[in-house]
């Protein structure tokens, strides 16, 4: 299908919008950025169908790349085409997630000119990294936790019993839904869904591997992990989880060697690097600390070594 000089792709409340998303280039322009940088999000708004007031649009555009990658995303799909594809899935599945609108691709022979994600706005939420520092402000307490970590583990394995690995499942990823109340949640929404494989039942390892890019206060794992199995998690789970949280934490240490001018302008320029699991460091192991001891939420002592090994941004307390 045509629109406006991009090949799109509709979901039916595309359908009703097609005239408004015609010139996509014009609303973009006068679009609010959300977050800058090599991909692009914007909030746009356009009149509804109906007359009745307007309608708040997300669009996330992305960014030009290589050759190599053009002739992959000819293959296989843009990233713009895999999440529409992956957010109707999860739309049809009744998984929380951005509900699609459009995916508008433009080619110029076999070079991807430019490529837009169309989805309606979530509404009041906040990202999962945000709520953690939130509760963690408030009470850093372990049972404080508990309410959202079982929202949160209990979504994720809907997500997972649907047959879809989300494939890059960051704190910053995952939107919790407010409610009426500041401390009141409605569900929560699965974003950046380009990596996402769906259509297949998920093994153990599976979702070890989605698993392991989640970031929590140190000593709320284990919890977590029992919330999703619903009990203690089955044989051979905690060592998948191991050492894929190992290839993962290895992956990031490498980015500066595997992508050194993109590292370079997040460095300059940390405004257009994408948002990132992680919290503010409450303590760093070092010479200094001598002395010192440490807990986890749970009061679980903690060596030094183990603090100096812990993943970045981890949680812990200290004392003397």
């Amino acid at each position: 299908m045509r629109l406006g000089g991009y090949r799109a792709l509709l979901a039916p409340v595309g359908e009703r919008l097609r005239k408004e998303l015609e010139d996509i280039d014009a609303l973009l322009r006068h679009g609010e950025v959300l977050q800058a940088g090599r991909h692009v999000t914007r909030h746009v708004r356009v009149p509804s169908p109906d007359g009745a007031g307007e309608i708040d649009l997300v669009v996330k555009s992305f960014g030009r790349q290589p050759l190599a990658k053009d002739v992959f995303d000819r293959m296989f799909g843009t990233k713009a085409a895999r999440t529409f594809a992956a957010a109707a899935f999860l739309e049809s599945h009744g998984i929380g997630t951005i509900p699609p609108v459009a995916c508008l691709e433009k080619w110029h022979g076999p070079r991807l000119a430019s490529s837009h994600f169309v989805s309606l706005h979530l509404g009041p939420a906040i990202c999962f990294t945000d709520r953690l520092s939130e509760v963690w402000r408030k009470s850093g307490d372990g049972s404080a936790f508990e309410p959202l970590l079982a929202l949160v583990a209990s979504a994720i394995r809907r997500l997972h019993d649907a047959g879809c690995a989300h494939g890059d499942l960051g704190n910053q990823n995952i939107e919790l839904l407010r409610g009426d109340g500041p401390d009141v949640f409605t569900g929560v929404a699965f974003l950046d869904l380009n990596r996402a494989r769906f259509g297949r039942q998920m093994s153990v390892r599976d979702r070890a591997e989605d698993l392991a890019r989640i970031h929590l206060p140190l000593g709320l794992y284990e919890d977590f992990f029992r919330m999703y199995w619903g009990g203690e998690p089955p044989k051979g789970f905690m060592r998948a989880y191991r050492r894929l949280r190992f290839l993962f934490s290895l992956h990031g240490l490498t980015r500066p060697f595997r992508h050194p001018l993109r590292e370079m302008r997040y460095r300059r320029h940390p405004e257009t690097a994408p948002a990132q699991a992680g919290y503010p460091a409450l303590v760093k192991a070092s010479p200094d600390l001598r002395g010192s001891w440490f807990t986890d939420l749970r009061g679980r002592a903690i060596s030094r070594g183990e603090v100096s090994s812990l993943p970045s941004g981890s949680l812990v307390y200290m004392g003397n």
